[in-house]
């Protein structure tokens, strides 16, 4: 089976690398390494939250749980940025 670049995780790894302006060839390797595991991670934890919750959910709902989830990520990059 073939995976479109979409559903491929180290293909959205490399897309979140150049999004937060991160250079995975100039970036020293435990930063690379600890980067990559966050990641992954996160990932790991969002599949399961899809499968065990969101899956079992009415469409609607599932969808404003989405939108929340959203919602909650782009406020704490807002975050982040005034705190720079």
């Amino acid at each position: 089976m073939t995976v479109a670049n979409e559903f491929d995780i180290e293909f959205q790894f490399r897309k979140y690398l150049e999004l937060v302006g991160l250079n995975i060839h100039t970036m020293p390797p435990y930063q690379k390494r600890e980067t990559r595991r966050a990641f992954y991670g996160a990932w790991g934890m969002m599949l399961v939250v899809m499968r065990e919750n969101v899956s079992e959910m009415e469409e609607n709902d599932a969808l404003d749980v989405l939108q929340s989830m959203q919602e909650q990520v782009e406020q704490f990059w807002t975050n982040q940025q005034k705190e720079q």
